[in-house]
């Protein structure tokens, strides 16, 4: 199976929520993320082909901001139906230079955070 992605993707460290920025509602936790997309774990039934204007919310300030919004479309989505949950792949499409800048430096202390982890256990 080839790998598509244009950007390395970084596994969350924790499930940060993730929000309709208009209507503020809960639309799921952060599984992962790039500067080019996300995936998305979503209580709700998430289609296909929407685009949705989203905010993640840090619980500490990890970044300048704890607060990052973006456009982005829906790509994909996989209904696990026993679970009752959704996963969502989506691509950014539209993003400030602050907050992808924000995006950057997150996934930057992610893969600090990382790094330290396997030095301390010597892998």
């Amino acid at each position: 199976m080839t790998n598509r992605r244009k950007h390395r993707r970084y596994v969350s460290p924790e499930p940060f929520e993730v929000y309709h920025n208009e209507s503020g509602k809960l639309l799921g936790l952060l599984v992962d993320l790039s500067v080019g997309g996300l995936l998305l774990r979503a209580d709700s039934c998430l289609e296909s082909g929407t685009v949705y204007q989203l905010k993640i919310k840090l619980k500490e300030r990890l970044v300048e901001s704890r607060i990052i919004r973006f456009c982005a479309e829906v790509v994909w989505v996989n209904h696990l139906k026993q679970q009752g949950i959704s996963c969502a792949g989506f691509l950014i499409t539209d993003i400030s230079d602050d907050d992808l800048e924000r995006i950057e430096q997150l996934l930057d202390a992610w893969e600090v955070a990382m790094s330290n982890i396997y030095e301390e256990l010597d892998v």
